[in-house]
């Protein structure tokens, strides 16, 4: 098993061939996590969808989230990426 990081091409790269992530965003003082389908544009954003709810009224109250995207190959060849947002 060897780990290393990913430099910034690589995480674009990973984020432009995915197309499903795990959102993270703050509602209420309580962290939560969803599924999500997104877009990648290549330009430094992400774009996601939704209808109103849960995480689009918590996101105006709070708009700092997280997206976690990974592939899960095995149980030691997997790859994540973390990105951090408004």
């Amino acid at each position: 098993m060897m780990i290393k990081n990913l430099n910034q091409q690589d995480s674009i790269n990973f984020l432009a061939n995915n197309y499903i992530g795990y959102l993270a965003y703050i509602y209420r003082d309580r962290p939560f996590i969803v599924p999500i389908t997104y877009f990648f544009d290549s330009k430094d954003t992400i774009i996601g969808y939704s209808n109103k709810g849960h995480k689009t009224i918590a996101m105006h109250q709070n708009k700092q989230v997280s997206l976690e995207v990974a592939e899960i190959k095995s149980f030691t060849d997997w790859t994540s990426v973390l990105a951090h947002g408004i």
